[in-house]
């Protein structure tokens, strides 16, 4: 079989209602193709000495990408089609499948254009003056958008480590940087960190990737005391040579929630009390959020939140239990201003002013303990819990939807992130599908192909098509997954 498409092989599929409906197939039409502009390269000049009115090129830039552009013709029928019922930007899809019917929202590789507005309607062979010049009458709309995504199949691999405790979070240290005067080419997930548990007797890692994930290596120095477990953890850069790494740990008897951060690779550990109780801290990964440095929360027991202002050196409680008493789990910001937080006993909370208040939203109704939750914006929410289940919705936490996917309501749902408006992923504890991806905005979810574990924690999104997973203790050995194509 080549391993190549044929035009035949593609469909083609709509979202008239935006991210997170119906896409809806579209049959008899046709999508040649689709242009990306990426931005026209300036070039700058400096005089060269070795001539007169001679020039040698001294720079470049790269200006800004342009409106993706394609057209779709279609027959005209005696019923109205569902692009001529488009009133507002719409996803479009083009699926790409070997085998299967093209009706099938599945696919092998994909190209989703978000927001795509129709531009100009054009008609044709619509009244014939003789036999000969008789043909189907046919529409063409051009359409034009702000960006192209592409997907592809992905499968999970297993990454070695000589860690024999549960993972409970991942973080990136890295973002993408091209090749300059700031350094050598970067990519998100070319550094990472992880947190785990401490294991009896012995203290808790924290363990650091510098090659994309190809080997992982415990930090010289660990942040906290024996038997305290890290739960949760963050990385960003403090300036411009340093990155921080941040970590908070479980409860401790003896004192109040209790954070640590280094800022030379784990080498050194300096720890800050958030200001708590004793006998106080975080639950599990996704507890800690940095939107940079100076805008950070922590979520813990009985309701608390902290925040700090100063890459996690000093800290103020925002919330002392008065919204809710409930123990919180994981925390997401969409901007500096707004920010969502779950907890035990499908509690919600909300801030619209960067944590200066915080106040309850009407529970998603399913009972179950919020683990994760994510903001794409101020209005579409998505949660995660330990029923299992999946809720989103798109009015800032006033109504919530649930939506079924395939193992929904088997073991729990622990972390869920999207890389855009289309694209995303969710994590949990059940084996058979325990990554799920979705790229129409949450409405359908496909299973990844993956490797047997116990359980996944946390996930690290790198880009559109890879992300990194740790989990459960599996096979005597802790367990870091990456998934890519």
């Amino acid at each position: 079989m080549a391993d190549f498409y044929l035009a035949g092989e593609g469909s083609l599929w709509i979202q008239n209602d935006g991210a997170n409906t119906e896409p809806k197939y579209l049959g008899c039409h046709q999508l040649d193709s689709i242009d990306v502009p990426k931005g026209d390269v300036t070039l700058y000049y400096c005089p060269d000495p070795s001539a007169p009115n001679k020039w040698k090129v001294d720079g470049s830039s790269q200006g800004t990408a342009g409106t993706v552009t394609f057209d779709i013709e279609m027959k005209v029928g005696k019923t109205a089609d569902w692009l001529e019922k488009v009133k507002c930007p719409v996803p479009v899809h083009v699926l790409m499948n070997k085998c299967g019917r093209k009706d099938n929202f599945i696919f092998e590789r994909a190209y989703s254009l978000p927001a795509t507005y129709i531009t100009s309607e054009g008609l044709a062979n619509l009244v014939a003056r003789n036999p000969e010049s008789q043909d189907e009458v046919l529409s063409t709309f051009s359409m034009g958008g702000e960006d192209m995504y592409k997907a592809f199949e992905l499968v999970g691999s297993r990454k070695a480590t000589s860690e024999a405790v549960a993972i409970n979070d991942i973080a990136s240290c890295s973002d993408m940087q091209c090749s300059g005067d700031c350094g050598d080419q970067a990519e998100v997930c070319d550094i990472m960190v992880t947190c785990s548990d401490a294991g009896a007797g012995a203290t808790a890692n924290v363990m650091r990737t510098i090659d994309h994930g190809a080997t992982f290596a415990a930090t010289a120095a660990d942040p906290f005391a024996i038997d305290e477990d890290v739960l949760s953890i963050v990385c960003f850069p403090i300036d411009r040579n340093t990155t921080r790494i941040l970590c908070v740990r479980e409860p401790a008897a003896a004192v109040g929630a209790l954070v640590a951060y280094s800022d030379d690779a784990g080498a050194n550990w300096t720890t800050a009390l958030v200001g708590t109780p004793v006998a106080t801290g975080a639950l599990m990964g996704g507890a800690l959020f940095a939107y940079d440095p100076h805008n950070i929360w922590v979520v813990l027991e009985d309701g608390y939140i902290g925040f700090s202002n100063d890459g996690g050196a000093t800290w103020t409680l925002q919330e002392d239990g008065t919204a809710t008493a409930a123990d919180l789990n994981c925390v997401h910001f969409e901007s500096k201003n707004v920010g969502f937080a779950g907890g035990v006993g499908d509690v919600i909370l909300r801030t619209l002013d960067g944590g200066d208040t915080w106040s309850l939203v009407t529970a998603t109704g399913g009972g179950g303990d919020i683990l994760c939750i994510f903001a794409i914006d101020q209005n579409r929410v998505w949660v995660g819990t330990d029923d299992g289940e999946i809720y989103y919705s798109n009015d800032s936490g006033t109504t919530w939807t649930i939506r079924n996917f395939s193992g929904s309501g088997a073991g729990t749902v622990t972390d869920i992130k999207f890389a855009n408006e289309l694209y995303g992923f969710l994590i949990g504890t059940s084996s058979a599908d325990a990554i799920m991806r979705t790229i129409d905005g949450g409405y359908t979810w496909q299973s990844v192909t993956i490797v047997a574990n116990s359980g996944l924690n946390q996930l690290q999104l790198c880009s559109e098509n890879e992300l990194f997973a740790v989990g459960e203790l599996n096979a005597a050995t802790a367990f870091i997954m990456k998934v890519s194509n």
